[in-house]
């Protein structure tokens, strides 16, 4: 599971990220020790012998940078991977709220951030329950520091629905007023850029309208998400793939899953762990790994 692959920039010093080198250095591990499984092919999964020596590639958010350094990469190399794509941008063409936390984060940092949401946020907007909820799993598997982990716990986790379009909208333009309209030119992949990839070999996958903590919305609000991330998947392909987002325990429960069974074939979680033939019971849990905390490949120093 990857999310920025992309070169150092200066101007987002902080951004969590997976240097290009790096990502090529992966890749080449991968090409010499397993097979790269072809994600036209799910259909096949539970019939493919030896899963233990395949790899499969996901890909979340429609970064810009996955078509600028992945997408080139993987056709170079002849492999392909899933893409899985929130439809928000396209329809109502305007940064992800998560998009907008990681963007403060990556400038700002931790301390600066929290500084600002102090300033704007009320009581009466987060759920106390979410909160003592949230204590349990939200970042458990990052390396944070405090600042930086409130920061996410209350915007990502704890809102209510509500006020997370106010709050994050606030805190954003407390540090980028007037900039949306000018970072979102780049931030995603185009259209046509889409369909280069997927004439390509690449396969697109549905992660939601505007990717939500599905699990902290109303249910009405979910099928909505689920819905309208489909549809708009239709105009590019027929399969039925999705990621849910964040993906880790606590965004989904069984009332999700189980609407997302109606509309999908497949579906994946962030789980670290194999997919085996033993836990492939269910085609809409399928594990995936955060690339992140893949421990071969550290080619990039900042000076």
């Amino acid at each position: 599971m990857y999310h920025y692959v992309r070169k150092y920039n200066e101007k987002l010093p902080l951004l969590n990220f997976l240097h290009i080198g790096d990502f090529e250095k992966q890749i080449d591990f991968f090409a010499r020790d397993f097979e790269f499984f072809d994600c036209n092919k799910l259909s096949i999964l539970k019939n493919e012998k030896n899963l233990n020596k395949k790899v499969l590639l996901t890909f979340d958010d429609s970064l810009s940078c996955h078509y600028d350094y992945v997408f080139k990469l993987l056709k170079k190399k002849a492999i392909n991977g899933i893409f899985f794509i929130p439809s928000a941008p396209y329809t109502k063409k305007k940064l992800l709220n998560v998009h907008k936390i990681h963007l403060i984060l990556a400038k700002y940092g931790g301390r600066k951030a929290y500084g600002a949401l102090k300033k704007y946020q009320e009581k009466f907007m987060v759920d106390l329950k979410k909160i003592k909820k949230s204590d349990k799993y939200a970042y458990k598997n990052q390396i944070n520091d405090e600042h930086t982990s409130k920061f996410k716990r209350i915007l990502n986790h704890c809102l209510k629905y509500e006020f997370q379009d106010f709050l994050i909208n606030k805190v954003f333009n407390h540090f980028f007023e007037n900039q949306e309209a000018n970072i979102f030119k780049s931030f995603y992949i185009k259209r046509k850029n889409i369909e280069k990839m997927l004439d390509s070999g690449m396969v697109l996958g549905s992660h939601t309208e505007n990717h939500y903590y599905l699990s902290n919305i109303p249910h009405e609000i979910v099928k909505t998400e689920i819905e309208s991330g489909k549809e708009f998947l239709k105009q590019f392909t027929d399969k039925k793939i999705f990621a849910y987002p964040y993906g880790g325990p606590g965004s989904y429960n069984n009332k999700i899953v189980n609407y997302v069974k109606r509309n999908y074939d497949f579906s994946f979680v962030f789980n670290p762990k194999d997919i085996t033939k033993k836990n492939l019971v269910d085609e809409c849990l399928l594990n995936r790994y955060d690339c992140n905390s893949f421990k071969f490949g550290n080619c990039f120093k900042i000076k």
